[in-house]
This record gives C-alpha cells, sequence and structure tokens, in this order.
C-alpha cells in the first residue's frame, strides 16, 4: 500500500483563500486484524430468543442486522437482501454453510462486519458462507472446515459467480482425524481444510484479505483435557464419530513421546521450530472446476494485495481444469505478500510451491505482476515464483 498525499486550496465566501492537506491510503487497505474487521464495536446486537435452526431471507431487498444467532444458521433466498452486524454460530447439527445462498433467487448480497464461527456446542463440521453472488467484506470466519466455498449449482457449464470477498480476516481452521477413510473426508482420514474454495466461476474477485492457514489450537481437534499430553486421544469438545485413534498433531510433530515423533511433510520437519506447523491439508486458496459434469474451469481469477501466512500451498490452482474456454484468463495475481512458512516449502526459498497454477494453462492466460505489482515475501520483498 502506498499513502497518497494531496493539497487542496480552497477558498471562502469572502474570497480568502487557504490549503489542506489530506493523506489516504491508496491502492487499498491496511491488513485485516481482529480489531479491524468483523462485528462493528458499539453496535449493540439482540440475541434472537428461540431461533429456528435456519433463519430463511427470502424478502427482496431485506435488511438483517444487529443478530447474535448462536445456534442457527441463515439461507439466504432472495435477491438484494443485506446482512450486517450478525454473530452466526450454527447448533449442533451441521447443515452446510452458516450463511448460504445458493439459491438460483440470490443477486447482490452484501454480507458485512459478521462473525461466523461455530459457538461453544455447534458442530465442529460447519463452513462460512456457501454459494454466489454475494459480496463479503469487513468480516471475520474462523473455527470453521472452509470459510468460504463458491459454487453454483443451479447452472451447467459456465457461469458468473459474481462474487467479490475484500477485507475479511479467515483463520483458525476447524481440523478433525479418524482411524479410517470415508468419515471426516471422502478419500481420507482427514479434514481437506481451505479458507477459499472455487468450484469453477468466471470473476471472482479476491482483494485486501488477511489469510492464516493454519489450524485452530484447541478446538475441534484440539480441545483435549490436557492439551500438553500426548497422545491426544480424548477431545472434550467434541468426539468423533469413530472415537479415534486420531493422527498426529501437524504442530507437535517432534515432541519426545509424540506417536508421530520425526514425522516429516514433505521432509520437512513440521513443528514450530521450522516455521512450517499446522498446515498439512490445508490451502488459503484452492481453485477446482465447476461442480458439474461439464467441469467448466474457473476463469476471470482476480487474486491481489491480500497478506498469506501458512497453508500447505498458500494458492493452490492445481485442480482447475483449462476445459474449453481457452480465450479466457485464468487469473490475474498481483501484489499479495507472503510469509515463509508454507508447508510445501522445500527448503524455505523461493523456489517454492507458494502460488501453484500448474493445470495446464500457459503464461498466456495469466497476469502475474512483476515490478511493484510483483507477489512477495514479507521479510525481504523477495518475488515469490508462481508455478503456471
Amino acid at each position: 500500500m502506498q499513502t497518497l498525499t494531496a493539497t487542496i486550496v480552497v477558498t471562502d465566501m469572502s474570497g480568502n483563500t487557504g490549503q489542506i492537506q489530506v493523506s489516504c491510503l491508496f491502492g487499498g487497505y491496511t491488513e485485516p486484524t481482529p480489531s479491524t474487521v468483523g462485528l462493528l464495536p458499539g453496535v449493540a446486537r439482540v440475541t434472537v430468543a428461540n431461533a429456528p435452526a435456519t433463519v430463511t431471507l427470502n424478502t427482496p431487498g431485506q435488511v438483517y442486522e444487529n443478530k447474535n444467532l448462536p445456534n442457527s444458521r441463515i439461507s439466504v433466498a432472495a435477491a438484494n437482501v443485506t446482512i450486517r452486524n450478525v454473530y452466526v454460530g450454527g447448533g449442533e447439527t451441521a447443515n452446510g454453510a452458516l450463511i448460504t445462498c445458493t439459491s438460483s433467487a440470490v443477486s447482490s448480497l452484501i454480507i458485512e462486519h459478521v462473525e461466523l464461527a461455530p459457538s461453544e456446542g455447534s458442530s465442529v463440521d460447519w463452513n462460512g458462507v456457501s454459494g454466489h453472488d454475494f459480496t463479503l467484506r469487513d468480516s471475520s470466519i474462523h473455527h470453521c472446515q472452509d470459510s468460504i466455498q463458491v459454487k453454483n449449482t443451479n447452472v451447467t457449464g459456465f457461469y458468473n459467480s459474481n462474487v467479490v470477498i475484500e477485507h475479511n480476516l479467515f483463520d483458525d481452521l476447524s481440523w478433525k482425524t479418524a482411524a479410517t477413510g470415508g468419515i471426516v473426508h471422502t478419500t481420507d482420514t482427514e479434514t481437506h481444510n481451505d479458507h477459499i474454495q472455487l468450484f469453477g466461476g468466471n470473476g471472482t474477485v479476491i482483494r485486501w484479505n488477511g489469510f492464516h492457514g493454519r489450524f485452530a489450537r484447541q478446538y475441534a481437534h484440539w480441545f483435549v483435557t490436557d492439551p500438553t499430553t500426548e497422545p491426544y486421544t480424548t477431545v472434550a469438545f467434541h468426539s468423533l464419530p469413530d472415537g479415534g485413534p486420531y493422527q498426529h498433531i501437524p504442530d507437535r510433530d517432534l515432541i519426545s513421546g509424540s506417536p508421530s515423533a520425526n514425522h516429516l511433510i514433505n521432509g520437512v520437519p513440521s513443528n514450530e521450530s521450522t516455521g512450517r506447523y499446522n498446515s498439512d491439508d490445508c490451502a488459503n486458496i484452492m481453485v477446482n472446476y465447476g461442480p458439474d459434469s461439464t467441469k467448466t474451469p474457473c476463469t476471470e481469477l482476480v487474486i491481489e494485495d491480500n497478506w498469506f501466512y501458512g497453508g500447505n500451498f498458500s494458492i493452490n490452482g492445481g485442480g482447475n481444469l483449462k476445459g474449453t474456454v481457452n480465450t479466457r484468463m485464468y487469473a490475474s495475481v498481483k501484489r499479495n505478500k507472503f510469509s515463509r512458512d508454507q508447508g510445501s516449502q522445500g527448503s524455505g526459498g523461493n523456489n517454492t510451491q507458494t502460488i501453484n497454477f500448474q493445470a495446464g494453462w500457459g503464461a498466456a492466460f495469466f497476469d502475474i505482476g512483476t515490478g511493484a505489482d510483483a507477489n512477495v515475501y514479507m521479510d525481504n520483498n523477495a518475488p515469490v515464483t508462481v508455478r503456471i
């Protein structure tokens, strides 16, 4: 970000002149923090007594604001709805996303200054927002398995997502494991978490957000009776369907006595002393093709001016397909800043899998920033290698 300073000359009604100097941020916002996004400070919210498990907003133009919903989710089924200054905590039985906007009636949905996080006693299986045709801004999402899922199951093939995700804070993913596959993931024994997962769609804009691709401590799989004792076989907050045994905790691999001592991720120790921890099988942004049988690729994606921490692959576009929409751009990726603790970093250097778009698209389909628009590491502004 740069500071733009302008001098304005003003004249009063008597002809006297003076100067006013105005400074402002140019090019977006500062990095989101818990104190700058989320629920509006000083604005009272009402806890909705006896709220249904699903609060349905189906009136066009409806404004739903200043509410606490600790045991409910929201489903939007109308155009031009606004959700503002609302806390959504879900409930014991997860039903997809805390805010669902998958209905074909949804358009121009505004979600701003919300906090989406399963409340104590809620399921740890919730996602944050799922759907299309929404703008999410100035919000905080945490303790979800996926923070955002962009998808439109009402169409077959190409679709405009009409999704803008700007100036939000995404952190503390909820990770679970099981003894066998098919319980917490269709093909694996652990959840695959993403802050933003795109299932196709054209024109999604992701800018000015803070991404922390790490798993929550003492929540979901970490909420144990004694977090300093291994093995972790007791989950006080929520038990898993099969009762364990559970897999290793990614940030405790090398602790003496751990059931997975000396475990490596891609040959690299994943404990805190190396900076690689809390990142196994999670991404900050995961790009996939469309949800229908035509497998339409994600196109015209904008990822600009964000802050990225952690993640196994911080931005992973390897799940996308080039398909037949080969006259459109894949993505514009500019001015993003990255930490150096991605799980798939081979040595901590610049030749990493920090940004991976290896899905059959050539360089002509990307607008990768260079110079002042380059994607860089935070510690020394070295350019990030973008794999395409």
